[in-house]
């Protein structure tokens, strides 16, 4: 996982975060995000991103022969343009 994000299941607690980092938090916001990743958990989605993210972790550089193009083909494909 990526540091200091938080895992399926894991709370948060809001009310220990700095205002002063994060002064305007929409609830409509929360609300959506909280939905979103309801949909996500339920639907295996979020396990599949959470696998992707760890393998990403794994791989800081590529090859510099080239080796790693398919790789790096691959993880460029997951990402739409809209």
């Amino acid at each position: 996982m990526v540091p200091g994000w938080k895992g399926c299941g894991d709370t948060v607690d809001l009310g220990s975060v700095d205002p002063s980092l994060y002064p305007e938090v929409s609830a409509d916001l929360l609300r959506i995000h909280a939905s979103l990743c309801q949909v996500l958990h339920a639907s295996g989605a979020g396990e599949a991103i959470n696998k992707i993210l760890r393998e990403w972790e794994q791989f800081r550089v590529l090859a510099e022969d080239g080796g790693d193009a398919t790789l790096l083909s691959a993880r460029l494909s997951l990402i739409h343009a809209f």
